[in-house]
């Protein structure tokens, strides 16, 4: 049995730089040489762009749920279309045609995110990939403002892409892989920073911040981490 990876790490120390969320979401990228078609669900601007950088001469499919955000990745990606995942027809007609499939915080946003994923497996490769990405609804900010009744969305950003379903890094496996025994988990971990905010680039020099990050995310999961991060193989048709 292949040992799932939980070590969890940060590359950055700035929660609201977009280089904090994309260069931790490379780490989990990880293409065989030998795929060339991956799927895009959700398909925002910056995860597109990202992809393209690592990948180019992969051929990426996409699906988003607006006009605005096909517009957005068109210069990304092969080709894109506008769906409901929940209730629109799939345009693909060739059966295990992906060799992986990729939801950067677009999971949650579906009605039934199981049903979604349900839909899609049958038009990915034995062997392929299916890399999610969540936010973490049980970090310490969010709690403490659950505790204090602030519910609204920050406008960008984890806290305004949380959606309809809620997951903290031990319901995110169970109930997505669960369901799926097709699906071999690999890869589950999160990334954040240590509450630490005043101290960080005034006490603490950058290796013990960096340090207490890596920690803070291996043994404290719910309360550090600000994304939940998954990788699972397909196994079996």
């Amino acid at each position: 049995m292949t040992k799932v990876e939980t070590t969890s790490f940060s590359l950055t120390d700035d929660p609201h730089s977009a280089e904090y969320f994309k260069l931790d979401i490379a780490a989990l990228l990880d293409l065989d040489h030998n795929m060339s078609k991956v799927l895009n669900v959700g398909c925002s601007g910056a995860t597109a762009a990202l992809f393209k950088s690592l990948y180019p001469q992969v051929e990426v499919i996409g699906i988003a749920d607006t006009p605005q955000k096909m517009a957005e990745v068109s210069a990304y990606i092969s080709q894109c279309y506008c769906l409901d995942l929940d209730q629109d027809p799939l345009p693909f007609e060739d059966p295990e045609s992906f060799d992986a499939f990729y939801f950067c915080h677009s999971l949650q946003q579906f009605v039934d995110p199981v049903f979604v994923l349900n839909r899609l497996l049958p038009y990915l490769k034995v062997g392929g990939k299916v890399w999610i990405v969540l936010p973490n609804v049980a970090r310490w900010r969010k709690g403490l403002k659950g505790l204090q009744s602030k519910f609204e969305s920050a406008g960008q950003g984890i806290s305004s892409q949380v959606g309809r379903h809620f997951y903290t890094f031990q319901t995110a496996p169970s109930y997505f892989l669960d369901a799926f025994p097709q699906l071999h988990l690999y890869v589950h971990r999160v990334t954040g920073l240590f509450p630490l905010p005043i101290l960080r680039g005034t006490v603490l020099s950058e290796p013990v911040s960096k340090m207490m990050n890596r920690l803070g995310c291996r043994f404290f999961p719910n309360l550090v981490g600000m994304q939940i991060l998954m990788a699972a193989r397909k196994i079996c048709p």
